[in-house]
């Protein structure tokens, strides 16, 4: 019996070794206290071994108590462990102490053991009873205060229970087994040490036990807790994957798919396609699976039906054995088609115009310039196309409309365009198209204009819509100075409502040179004086005057006089303007307060306010601090203002004229009858003076018609008491005919031209 006992202590000796050993693959975290309760369970096991093997009761006595301060250390030990293996917190700040501390009292209580025999103290015990002479073991005998050391263990194995019960309860259920298994395995070790002290077995083998305790959990945390864990984490993982996974075992029997490849297949079903096409060549039992030749692969797979289409990326892998033969295949297919789809979507983002669906600005130069290189042959145009106030579409009906609008046009050109050609939206409402030059017909491009020169079915606005042409002779130029050229002969006719289609050439690109060469000189003009304001009379049709219109003349340094057709269009487009206007409302302030200081304080001038005018500066402050800092009656300041500028911000146009005309400002209606909505104007808006242009009467056909309506503007006025002005009078016979009518005041060439300051003043005033 004792050899048989002897043997299972050195194996225990080995397996906790063995244990130990194990424990380098754990976590340093849990890793202490598990070798200090293996150290333990090596330790107490060597002192069994002496104790069997002693006949000397002293050395008995000192085994058995180093063999209980080793269960105390071992208890301790795997406490700490189940509350680092469980990530416990205990809510008792000073626990841990009086934890170590009552096991500290009882390490002394057993050392104290020694000199007083009060916890236990040696018997004899027959390992055979039949044969009570025979060989013997000592045995403790438990006295009072041995209880103490009993009721500590089991209290600590009280504690540790506790801790990993809590956990199992609420923990994810793979994690339940190791929990369990723990448990089991402490278990064992109280069973053990039930045995001992409740039984008259000789030899103590709870050390046993405990040995075993520790062997499982060691084994539990080095190797089988990770590889279970991770085996089911990867079957989760596996299992919530977006890419589609199938596996075959090494016979080529399908043995897994994960939820994402059967949805994967029901959908491909769906379109109808067979999804046994996708597996036909990689199922292994179209091969030799024991080979070792089979490589990984990776490909692309797409599949394009009537009712969808989808786009793969198909991974196929071969697990091999220690060998290099393949045991089987899985299949890892990633679905790329919203990532397609997405791709095309920003490449045609990249490329093309949102809103109309034709090509960008910048895929449109390069497409030309690819067109160029593939027929440097042939001959080419660029047809551009430009909306007269567009933004007044935007303005008056809407967004929405203005956008519906040129989406028509787009689709349009789509029509019209022949095979081969380029088209393109370039910005706001220009477009343009590259085609052959023998493709071109100007009725086609007039048939065009016509199909689409309203806003909606049922909305009626008239449209003017412009197109430049331009002859390509030198392909190497830029495209955009191309298409820049085909937008310069849309200038030379914009607000021509007669003519439709311009064509570009050398004298257009003579005037655009001239244009920047007067915008280049307009900088230096203002500062060096060379603006001057010009003064053209008004008379009443009894030949009194009442007074004049200011206007502009730039006498060029080097050219002399520059009439006011040549630059006042240019500067309106580019924003100079303002400047130039402010010079002139300057002059006409200064030369208003001069007339008040001779006396003569009942003239006015007229000063014209351009649309850019109303965008750079406040118009109200600017014309009330201008009138405060000469001292002058607003009623001498009349405040020209076109239908255009109006129209550029309706509702803010219609509160500035009225708080103009509060403060005593006269504000007229200039042009009257050359756009589309003055009558809307007049209902809308109080003006105080009427202005009409002879123009009126010139371009029309039928010179009766139009005198019959001046005729009836000229009464309407009158109800409204709104005087009227007539400009551009250039014979007798059109005063005689204005004053039958009913015209107020007379302005043009057959009273006087615009003329200098000076000259007014000495020809009128005799100043």
């Amino acid at each position: 019996m004792i050899t048989a006992s002897l043997l299972l202590f050195f194996v225990s000796i080995i397996f906790l070794l063995i244990s130990l050993y194990t424990l380098r693959k754990v976590t340093l975290n849990v890793r202490i206290p598990l070798i200090v309760a293996i150290i333990g369970s090596i330790i107490g096991t060597l002192c069994h071994i002496i104790i069997i093997q002693t006949k000397d009761p002293t050395i008995a006595l000192i085994c058995y108590t180093i063999f209980f301060i080793c269960i105390d250390v071992i208890l301790c030990s795997l406490f700490d462990y189940s509350r680092r293996f469980t990530n416990y917190k205990i809510k008792i700040p000073t626990f841990t102490y009086i934890y170590i501390s009552f096991f500290f009292i009882d390490i002394i209580n057993l050392l104290l053991n020694f000199p007083l025999h009060h916890c236990f103290t040696l018997r004899q015990m027959p390992l055979n009873p039949a044969n009570p002479d025979g060989a013997f073991i000592f045995r403790i005998n438990p006295l009072f205060f041995y209880n103490t050391h009993l009721i500590l263990s089991y209290l600590s194995l009280t504690l540790t229970f506790f801790v990993l019960i809590i956990k199992l309860f609420s923990v994810p259920k793979p994690y339940k087994f190791i929990y369990t298994s723990i448990i089991i395995s402490l278990s064992i070790a109280i069973l053990g040490d039930a045995v001992y002290v409740f039984t008259k077995v000789p030899i103590d083998y709870s050390i046993l036990t405990i040995g075993i305790s520790a062997i499982l959990t060691s084994k539990f945390n080095a190797d089988y807790i990770p590889t279970k864990l991770i085996t089911k984490q990867l079957k989760n993982v596996v299992s919530c994957m977006n890419d589609a996974v199938k596996i075959y075992d090494y016979q080529g029997n399908e043995i897994y798919n994960n939820v994402s490849m059967q949805s994967l297949i029901n959908h491909v079903r769906e379109i109808g396609y067979d999804p046994n096409k996708i597996f036909a060549d990689l199922n292994p039992k179209n091969f030799t699976p024991s080979s070792s030749l089979l490589k990984d692969r990776e490909f692309s797979y797409d599949i394009k039906t009537e009712n969808g289409a989808y786009n793969f990326i198909i991974n196929v892998c071969y697990p091999k054995d220690d060998e290099g033969k393949a045991i089987g295949v899985f299949i890892i297919i990633h679905d790329r088609t919203k990532e397609v789809a997405r791709i095309a979507e920003e490449r045609y983002r990249a490329t093309h115009d949102t809103l109309t669906g034709l090509f960008n600005q910048t895929t449109f130069y390069e497409k030309v310039r690819y067109a160029f290189a593939e027929n440097p042959e042939e001959k080419y145009l660029i047809v551009c196309s430009n909306i007269d106030n567009f933004k007044l579409i935007n303005d008056i009906f809407g967004k929405d409309i203005a956008d519906e609008f040129l989406i028509r046009i787009a689709n349009s050109i789509k029509t019209y365009a022949k095979p081969g050609e380029i088209y393109a939206r370039l910005e706001n409402d220009r477009f343009v198209l590259l085609m052959k030059q023998s493709n071109y017909k100007e009725e086609l491009f007039i048939n065009l204009i016509n199909q689409v020169s309203y806003i909606a079915e049922n909305l009626s606005y008239p449209i003017n819509i412009h197109i430049g042409v331009y002859e390509i002779i030198d392909p190497t130029l830029p495209v955009s100075v191309m298409c820049d050229r085909a937008l310069m002969a849309i200038n030379t006719i914009k607000g021509n409502f007669r003519k439709t289609i311009a064509y570009y050439d050398e004298s257009l690109r003579n005037k655009m040179l001239r244009q920047q060469q007067l915008i280049g000189d307009a900088a230096i003009a203002l500062t060096a004086g060379e603006f001057e304001m010009y003064l053209q009379p008004q008379f009443s049709s009894d030949n009194i005057l009442h007074g004049a219109e200011a206007l502009s003349r730039w006498n060029h340094r080097t050219e002399g006089l520059i009439h006011p057709t040549e630059f006042i269009p240019l500067f309106e487009s580019n924003g100079i303007i303002t400047s130039l206007d402010m010079f002139v409302w300057e002059q006409a302030a200064k030369q208003i307060k001069n007339w008040q200081d001779k006396g003569n304080d009942n003239l006015y001038i007229s000063v014209n306010i351009s649309p850019k005018d109303f965008i750079y500066i406040d118009i109200y402050e600017y014309f009330v601090k201008l009138v405060e800092k000469y001292n002058i009656p607003p009623r001498r300041l009349n405040l020209e203002i076109t239908e255009s500028s109006i129209l550029l911000n309706f509702e803010k146009q219609v509160v500035l004229i009225e708080k103009l005309r509060d403060y005593g400002f006269r504000v007229e209606m200039d042009d009257f009858g050359s756009g589309y909505s003055s009558f809307n104007l007049l209902k809308d808006i109080s003006f105080d003076i009427l202005k009409i242009d002879m123009e009126f009467l010139k371009e029309t056909k039928n010179p009766e018609r139009s005198v019959q309506i001046l005729h009836s503007i000229v009464k309407l006025s009158k109800r409204l008491n709104m005087p009227v002005i007539s400009e551009g009078v250039e014979t007798k016979e059109q005063v005689e005919l204005l004053s039958e009518i009913g015209v107020d005041l007379y302005q043009g060439f057959y009273f006087s031209e615009p003329i200098k300051v000076e000259d007014f003043n000495k020809k009128f005033l005799n100043l």
